[in-house]
């Protein structure tokens, strides 16, 4: 018994070096780096104040006075540092060796720029990185990955190249949002290696130069010296244990909490969270948070996720929060959507949502309609720790199911994880990505497509008034009728009542029955166009002409611009005989057996108007008496007729007989002068 015992405390003692061991790593506090002096390390770029900001943070091994210079430059290459505008840097010190460094500008308004931070005297700088400033924000694009929470240059190698995976997914990303623990023994002043930070932002450094990094604190990183002091980010409250902020990126609302605090300091971050909430009218907000209070992992059981569920939950509800970013779990989480609202709580689900699939660039995506809930997802991990699903509480925590798939969405991946979104106007769009170190799969998708209500209000208040609108207006009425009677009851529910009761007024004065010949016809006679002299737009004249014969008294009188086809027609006879003649100049120019008496006699036949258009090729008027009849001008006329057939009375008869007049006289000049020659 006694062996088995010694046994048994052997295999416990190994298990627990092997558990505990990543987080009792030894600190090695600048043996790693202390080599480098004053070049800058660890560089990151954050939104200061807002996205029209940035602050940059680094660290050295040795004191400098530190600056960070920024100038408008479209490339590295062209950046003048002679121009440059110099900030410089506070400093503050941790654990007697590492040296820290923030600065920020703000107020940026050019497209590019390029940054580099350094000492002042220019002895040592930091590569060059470069930002823009995104001056349309009619789309955002973000990348959010949690817990890469390592230990070593291996371990968080391994991180880097996740990152970098990420952004080859969605080079468009314009920041990453980084859900805490960063690294793993930074929890207070007893256990902390900050080379561990060195590691987790420097490595990375290929991709975080020219890139925006937007992190919250974990309870792996929540000495306030290892966390606040490394991110340049006006922080709306710093506490012992982490930070918090908020900005606006086009129409999202972003928050970044700090969930290692309890108590007091606690209550303090939830008001300032209400305030944010409350004051934002962005169309979409998403929160990040380390702990999540709705997750299925190791910690989900935990008394201090519990309390945070507890008093998160309802607020999220309250202020209608779309996205919550969780991390500390190590696993893959995302819920169904939870019920936000007036009078909500957070804890109810959505369990039947509306789906439908629309095809967007090629790709059908199937969206969840106006799900009016947050949904929480937890981005699994991206370093090297993992942790199984455990029991929850299913009354409370509702995985969701993957659309594409049936796969329930909690899962334990041992693989690393990412997760990107993009946010176009109402529509969201988010995937989650496993990397297994070279290969990007991907994992769950969902999508939103939220206040679609807005969508047919905004469409019915561009309507005219009814006392405004004619018969121009109907096609764009009827459309909104169409698409308003295609909404589902949900969406119906929450359109505003004066925009139904404008909409209702518009369609009954514009029955579909009264106006939609009416409007055609409208249409048909608009896209006529200017006149052409060929029978093909003659016979379009004589089909407009029918349909409006065909018409009701009422419909007729909803045609506004019929009066056009008259003045259209004329224009066509006009042409048309301005042709005739044209044809005639040519057949001159070209010694085709036309003389210029005779082209002059047909041309002085024509109206003003009608020389007009002629084009009589330089042929200069003579005054030669010729004998053989060279052409016969009376097939034109012929063909005119012909032609002119349908044209109102006056119209084609006054052009007749003015090219008849025309031909009369050559007619006359020619028998004379064939009489002369007889006598002679």
């Amino acid at each position: 018994m006694k062996k088995l015992n010694k046994v048994f405390i052997v295999i416990l003692v190994l298990v627990l070096f092997i558990i505990i061991s990543p987080v009792s790593y030894a600190a090695s506090n600048g043996k790693d780096f202390a080599k480098y002096g004053t070049k800058p390390l660890a560089v990151t770029v954050s939104y200061y104040s807002d996205i029209y900001s940035r602050g940059v943070a680094w660290t050295t091994m040795s004191a400098t006075e530190g600056v960070l210079e920024v100038v408008p430059s479209k490339s590295v290459n062209e950046a003048d540092w002679s121009k440059a505008t110099v900030i410089d840097a506070t400093r503050v010190v941790e654990d007697s060796t590492y040296y820290l460094y923030k600065a920020y500008i703000e107020n940026l308004t050019e497209e590019s720029y390029c940054y580099r931070v350094g000492s002042k005297d220019g002895s040592n700088y930091s590569d060059v990185g470069t930002f823009t400033i995104d001056q349309v924000q009619d789309e955002v694009n973000f990348i959010f990955a949690t817990d890469s929470q390592d230990y070593d240059e291996e371990g968080f190698t391994q991180w880097k190249n996740l990152v970098s995976a990420a952004y080859q997914t969605m080079p468009e990303a314009q920041f990453f949002a980084m859900g805490g623990d960063t690294v793993n023994n930074s929890h207070d002043a007893d256990s902390h290696d900050l080379d561990q930070w060195i590691y987790a932002l420097d490595l990375p450094k290929a991709t975080f130069t020219n890139s925006v990094f937007m992190p919250v604190s974990g309870n792996h990183d929540k000495l306030a010296e290892t966390f606040a002091n490394r991110f340049a980010i006006d922080y709306q409250g710093s506490t012992q244990k982490g930070a918090y902020y908020s900005f606006d990126y086009g129409n999202v609302h972003f928050v970044g909490l700090n969930t290692n605090e309890s108590g007091t300091t606690l209550d303090v971050q939830l008001e300032w969270l209400k305030q944010d909430l409350a004051n934002t009218d962005a169309q979409w907000k998403i929160v990040m948070m380390h702990k999540g209070p709705i997750s299925t992992g190791d910690h989900s059981n935990d008394s201090d996720v519990k309390a945070i569920r507890e008093v998160v939950l309802p607020i999220m509800a309250e202020y209608e929060v779309d996205v919550v970013l969780q991390g500390h779990d190590h696993v893959y989480v995302r819920s169904v959507p939870y019920v936000y609202g007036e009078g909500a709580t957070g804890k109810q689900p959505v369990l039947n949502e509306t789906l439908i699939t629309e095809v967007v660039d090629g790709k059908s995506v199937t969206f969840s309609v106006d799900p009016q809930g947050t949904f929480y997802t937890t981005a699994n991990y991206a370093g090297r720790k993992s942790y199984p699903p455990v029991d929850y509480d299913e009354s409370l925590i509702y995985p969701a199911t993957n659309p594409y798939n049936g796969l329930e969405m909690s899962q334990q991946i041992q693989l690393q994880t990412f997760e990107t979104f993009k946010i176009v106007g109402n529509k969201l769009y988010f995937n989650a990505y496993t990397y297994d170190g070279s290969k990007v799969t991907l994992y769950d998708s969902y999508n939103i497509m939220k206040d679609t209500h807005v969508e047919i209000e905004d469409k019915i208040n561009s309507l005219p008034s009814l006392n405004d609108a004619d018969i121009y207006d109907y096609a764009a009425i009827k459309d909104v009728k169409d698409e308003f009677e295609s909404l589902s009851d949900k969406v119906l529910n929450n359109v505003d009542a004066d925009a139904i009761a404008k909409l209702n007024e518009l369609t009954a004065k514009f029955d579909e029955a009264l106006y939609e010949d009416a409007y055609n016809l409208v249409i048909r006679i608009d896209n006529l166009g200017n006149p052409v002299a060929n029978k093909a737009y003659m016979d379009i004249i004589k089909g407009i002409k029918k349909t409006y014969a065909d018409l009701t008294e009422e419909q007729k009188e909803l045609v506004l611009n019929y009066s056009e086809i008259a003045s259209k027609e004329e224009k066509y006879v006009d042409l048309l005989y301005a042709a005739a003649v044209t044809d005639l100049a040519y057949k001159c120019s070209q010694n085709q057996g036309v003389s210029a008496f005779e082209v002059y006699a047909a041309y002085n036949t024509l109206t003003e108007t009608q020389k007009s258009y002629v084009n009589l090729y330089g042929i200069v008027e003579s005054n030669e008496i010729f004998i053989e009849e060279k052409v016969t001008i009376e097939e034109i006329v012929t063909v005119v007729e012909e032609q002119v057939n349908g044209c109102s009375g006056s119209v084609s008869m006054v052009g007749i007989g003015l090219l008849l007049t025309g031909i009369s006289t050559i007619v006359l000049i020619k028998k004379k002068k064939e009489t002369e020659c007889e006598e002679e």
